[in-house]
């Protein structure tokens, strides 16, 4: 960790694709305001809590939260490795398919 100044904290959340997509932003939304209570209430932070559900974010991000993220809570041990590649692959994948859309716009 580096010293910068905490503005908020950042949270990803794996439910494997138990929350529906029209549901998420309402699942976020009581996530987020539970974490701020809480934060406030137990530790004296009061901060904002941005919270992504990683099934539902671009592959790019996912790849770079995976990487670089802090695990607090892990109930499937390994899944972040293979989390991983599959976003790395989803990357990859798309900068093919935007190579070939490039060559076809010219």
């Amino acid at each position: 960790m580096d010293d910068k100044p905490v503005r908020d904290i950042d949270v990803a959340v794996y439910t494997g694709y138990r929350v529906l997509p029209d549901d998420w932003p309402a699942y976020v939304g009581g996530l987020c305001d539970m974490l701020e209570k809480r934060l406030s209430r137990q530790l004296g932070l009061v901060k904002a809590v941005d919270v992504v559900l990683l099934e539902y974010v671009q592959p790019r991000l996912r790849a770079e939260i995976l990487r670089k993220g802090l695990v607090v809570l892990n109930r499937a041990p390994g899944i972040r490795a293979v989390m991983l590649l599959h976003a790395i692959d989803d990357v990859r994948a798309l900068d093919v398919s935007r190579r070939i859309k490039c060559r076809f716009c010219r």
